[in-house]
């Protein structure tokens, strides 16, 4: 069982393209990859060979499992080699800080003190613990005297550990070097699940603590402090990323239960996306919510942090644990239980303008950015003249361009976001008041009409609602969300776009004018006044101009 593992995992195509594609840029060096991949696929042929010589070896290619009670199983001891759970854990944190340093690198540079921050956490244990790990734990004379089931994982992982040692001693400082070492991270960490899983190893392993955070660095004056994550802030505990986390783990997991239902616990597949819900997992405790950032937050939002904290690592510990089909899907359902309940007890008064479909929106302020049929008396039927007049037909992925880089351009920023999700809808995208910031889900680079019709929603939230117009937020957006989508409407039909009503009519442009008289008679003149002012800036902006960045006429009390 474990050398079939193995060996799957060393030809796995995830492994191989993932080890593959950072040895390939480097020129100069196709021999030695070759040479090191020949050499890695002989160790492995020859583990296999020798396992057909012992007692309970069974011939390659065997398709009969060995009972349950003839697994091996090692645990960490004075006269073994070195815990396999530990070092599993260890390789897991080091990999989740790694790949969330490279997120940030990419969009807010290296030296980010969040990118740098986790850099230096990684490299704490890359050019100690894993150096003494290859060079003495694990050197020839120690080898030879450990169970051959415990020999044969580390033979196997010794090629990725000297790789992925070189990498944190040499090649950090780059973005492409940050990408070679989470790729290595991650390749290595799943040997070790699979390895774990298949030889039934026990231990109590390791969990990360959370990580002493660096001098605080004040944001840039003209944008917020990560472009990555607009939301954080620079010491208080973040909010919004553990929805991101969260969702994230909740979707992984789901299909990490379907595919062990089929594949079994120990797949390579399986254990890949366990490792990645341990690593957002991980990233929670140890960076984001970090005890003393939640001891910063307001009370409404610490004593939510120090509520669901010690939750997130009950599931990181349970995620460890499961070894089985049937524990893997209680750690799933544990995983959705938690993201739902996270969701509902965000603060009521932090404001999220977002758009759903279809189904029936949820409590807490969301609104469908499809309009309600109910309400197109607004529009009526033009002249010949008056279609002229108003109808400007555009290319939608041109119009999307043109005002995200208007909206952009003011100091919001638009992010493309893992958005929650459940059986009652689907969440396209929001407006925070609070980092002045839009989140899009990945549907919207599409760019075709509806993306528009999105972008154009949570646009003028940002122009309506953002602290300078309506510094006090009401708790009920209803208000707000009916606002907006009058606005929708009436951009939508000026731009000459083709317009999405809620039930997925969809109404073509050159139909329709607006009757703003319809719309005053029923919001008054003020929020009028904001409507219309909203609604001709984001035309300006779709229509290839770039417009003023000012706040509403008449800012709401």
């Amino acid at each position: 069982m474990l050398i079939d593992n193995l060996l799957e995992w060393a030809t796995h195509p995830a492994v191989v393209n993932t080890v593959g594609g950072w040895l390939a840029k480097q020129s100069g060096q196709t021999s030695e990859t070759v040479e090191a991949y020949e050499r890695l696929q002989a160790q492995l042929d020859r583990i296999e060979a020798q396992t057909t010589k012992k007692p309970g070896g069974r011939p390659p290619g065997s398709k009969n499992k060995p009972k349950a009670s003839a697994m091996p199983s090692f645990t960490a001891t004075a006269t073994s080699g070195p815990s396999l759970t530990v070092m599993r854990d260890k390789v897991m944190a080091t990999s989740g800080a790694l790949k969330e340093a490279l997120r940030f690198a990419r969009e807010d540079g290296i030296q980010h003190p969040e990118a740098q921050q986790r850099i230096q956490d990684a490299q704490a244990w890359l050019l100690s613990e894993l150096p003494a790990l290859e060079r003495f734990d694990l050197a020839p004379e120690r080898l030879a005297t450990l169970p051959p089931a415990e020999r044969q994982v580390w033979e196997a992982t010794l090629p990725t550990i000297r790789k992925l040692r070189q990498a944190g001693l040499n090649k950090i400082g780059t973005a492409e070097g940050l990408e070679e070492a989470a790729a290595l991270a991650g390749t290595l960490g799943t040997q070790l699940q699979v390895a774990a899983v298949a030889t039934g190893a026990q231990g109590p392993g390791w969990t990360p603590p959370p990580s002493e955070a660096q001098s605080p660095v004040p944001p840039p004056q003209d944008g917020p402090y990560s472009q990555y994550a607009p939301e954080m802030s620079i010491d208080t505990g973040c909010v919004e990323c553990g929805r991101g986390h969260l969702v994230g783990v909740d979707a992984v997991l789901a299909k990490a239960t379907e595919d062990a239902a089929v594949k079994g616990a120990d797949h390579p597949d399986v254990q890949a996306r366990l490792a990645f819900a341990q690593e957002e997992l991980a990233a929670l405790f140890q960076y984001d919510w970090t005890p003393e950032k939640i001891a910063r937050n307001p009370e409404t939002e610490r004593k939510v942090l120090e509520q669901f904290r010690p939750q997130v690592e009950a599931l990181f510990e349970a995620s460890k644990r499961a070894t089985t089909p049937e524990a893997l899907k209680q750690v799933a359902q544990q995983a959705h239980a938690l993201r739902t309940a996270y969701d509902q007890a965000l603060p009521a008064n932090r404001t999220y303008h977002a758009v759903v479909k279809p189904g029936q929106p949820p409590a807490g302020g969301h609104e469908t950015v499809r309009v309600d049929k109910s309400r197109v008396f607004k529009l009526h039927q033009p002249t010949a003249g008056e279609v002229k007049d108003t109808t400007r037909m555009v290319n939608a992925a041109t119009a999307y361009d043109r005002l995200a880089l208007a909206v952009e351009g003011c100091g919001v920023p638009i992010r493309y976001r893992a958005l929650p999700a459940t059986p009652e809808y689907i969440l396209e995208g929001q407006y925070n008041p609070d980092t002045n910031s839009i989140q899009l889900a990945p549907a919207a680079l599409s760019k075709d009409s509806y993306a528009v019709q999105t972008l154009i929603h949570e646009s003028l939230h940002s122009l309506l609602q953002n602290p300078t117009c309506l510094p006090h937020p009401p708790a009920d957006h209803s208000t707000a969300e009916r606002q907006v989508e009058d606005g929708v409407i009436a951009t939508m039909v000026q731009a000459g776009l083709p317009l999405e009503t809620r039930d997925g009519t969809v109404i073509d442009p050159g139909g329709r004018t607006v009757d703003w008289s319809a719309i005053e008679a029923e919001w008054g003149h003020d929020a009028t006044t904001n409507l219309k002012w909203a609604t001709d800036w984001v035309l300006e902006a779709l229509a290839g101009d770039i417009p003023t960045c000012q706040t509403c006429p008449i800012p709401q009390v």
